[in-house]
């Protein structure tokens, strides 16, 4: 969904002065009022009922909130320089705690739109007092990770995200990307492709990769503007989208498609029509299937052709009939999985959110920071 007339504006109340930092969409918000931080990380927990609430603030630069603990904290102006928020540094090195992020965002235009975002821990987001979004998790910070829809009004609208804090690293990456998506059918016009890979280059590299759906749908959030080129993979190479056709086939990379903050709505469903390819059926594992969990953040096949799965909830072993599973209670350091590398000698390295664990197919050897750094 194009969103050309919304314009990105956080806005500081000084005396006499209004400062706004803006860009047009798609835009990743970098301008911030930022508060914190808050002793505890209680997501449920509303720690500006004392000012109005979480769903009702309209803070200004130098407005302040005092804790439960006695302590004042004060809304201070936060410019990142990158896509990423980083509280870390705007608050320094704090555990168990949680902050709040503030923005306004002006329209000439009421019009449906999606916001994207990554954080470090778990957030919330309310938009124009209504609670959007809640996910209470411990993760590291990676841009798209949530996506979740909000009506933007004409005028001003309000941006409120609260961030928790378990440790380590700390912060967020917020954005109205731009919504490019559209089907992928058979000839016919009617039965869709499922399961088909579809990737959007920027500069000749991929830029990203999703799957159609049972429908044949695919969606694709881009952060910018600019020359994109679509296509879908098949048996035998590439089909690249080219608007001037009805029926699309394998060949070379056609024209790429330019889209602008003026880029008409219909332009951005990007339809694809070709011949079926596939043979076979697909077969789908899941948690009733003896999978650590139905999150899955890493598959990596090892010298053996078994596969190794990271979950959330631990690590499995699949050797083509059934899933082992490896958790904190064989000796696995943390159940969230992050990297998984097998070295020359067989055995595997786990990255989690906890520390790193060696796995030698007997035994687990973990590695935290406190036992390599025991004096830090």
């Amino acid at each position: 969904m194009c969103f050309p007339n919304l314009r990105i504006v956080t806005i500081f109340v000084f005396p006499h002065v209004q400062t706004l930092f803006g860009c047009f969409l798609a835009c990743v918000l970098r301008g911030w009022l930022i508060l914190g931080p808050f002793s505890g990380r209680d997501i449920d927990q509303d720690y500006l009922e004392s000012i109005g609430g979480e769903a009702n603030v309209t803070p200004k630069i130098g407005d302040t909130v005092k804790t439960t603990q006695g302590e004042t904290l004060t809304w201070n102006l936060y410019q990142s320089q990158g896509d990423i928020v980083d509280l870390l540094q705007a608050f320094g090195d704090h555990t168990n705690v949680m902050a709040y992020a503030f923005c306004y965002l002006q329209s000439k235009w009421g019009k449906d739109a999606t916001i994207s975002l990554g954080s470090n821990d778990g957030a919330a987001v309310w938009f124009n007092s209504k609670l959007v979004h809640k996910n209470d998790v411990a993760r590291g910070v990676v841009a798209d990770t949530d996506a979740f829809p909000v009506q933007v009004k004409k005028g001003k609208n309000r941006l409120l995200i609260k961030i928790t804090q378990s440790n380590s690293d700390w912060g967020f990456a917020c954005q109205f990307p731009l919504l490019v998506g559209g089907r992928l059918l058979m000839l016919d016009g009617e039965t869709p492709h499922q399961n088909v890979v579809v990737q959007v280059l920027k500069d000749s590299r991929v830029f990203d990769t999703v799957l159609s759906d049972r429908t044949g749908r695919y969606e694709l959030y881009l952060p910018q503007t600019g020359r994109y080129t679509f296509r879908c993979q098949v048996l035998d190479g590439y089909i690249y989208y080219n608007s001037s056709l009805r029926k699309h086939k394998v060949g070379s990379p056609t024209k790429a498609v330019v889209l602008s903050d003026t880029t008409p709505i219909q332009q951005l469903n990007i339809h694809f029509h070709f011949a079926p390819f596939k043979k076979g059926t697909w077969r789908h594992y899941s948690y009733l299937d003896g999978l650590a969990s139905n999150s899955v953040t890493r598959i990596y096949q090892a010298k053996d052709r078994t596969m190794w799965i990271g979950t959330t909830n631990g690590l499995s072993q699949f050797d083509g009939e059934r899933f082992t599973n490896l958790t904190t209670e064989h000796g696995l350091v943390h159940n969230h999985i992050l990297a998984i590398h097998q070295v020359s000698d067989g055995s595997l390295w786990i990255g989690t959110l906890g520390g790193v664990s060696h796995y030698d197919g007997q035994t687990f050897t973990n590695f935290t920071t406190m036992s390599l750094f025991p004096d830090c």
